[in-house]
């Protein structure tokens, strides 16, 4: 479902992700080598920005769905990235 994770401002990712029908949000969380923490609700798939990283760590980021018959979609997979 992660479509890419670039490198905005210093210490921030933005994440795209592919749009999910009936979806009303998109949850991110990432991890730096402990468990896993919560990044965000947003409103939109094509633009998710993650903040308050520290550059030059390496970060995993998964995305779901909210919404639907469902309530959420499952995580996707996780994809990793150096913060600047």
């Amino acid at each position: 479902m992660v479509l890419g994770i670039d490198n905005g401002t210093s210490t921030q990712f933005i994440v795209r992700a592919q749009p999910v029908a009936n979806a009303k949000s998109y949850e991110a969380q990432v991890k730096n080598g402990g468990g896993w923490l919560p990044a965000g609700v947003f409103t939109q798939a094509r633009r998710m920005e993650i903040d308050n990283l520290t550059p030059g760590s390496i970060y995993t980021v998964q995305v779901r769905a909210i919404g639907g018959s469902t309530g959420s979609s499952d995580w996707s997979a996780p994809q990793t990235c150096r913060a600047t």
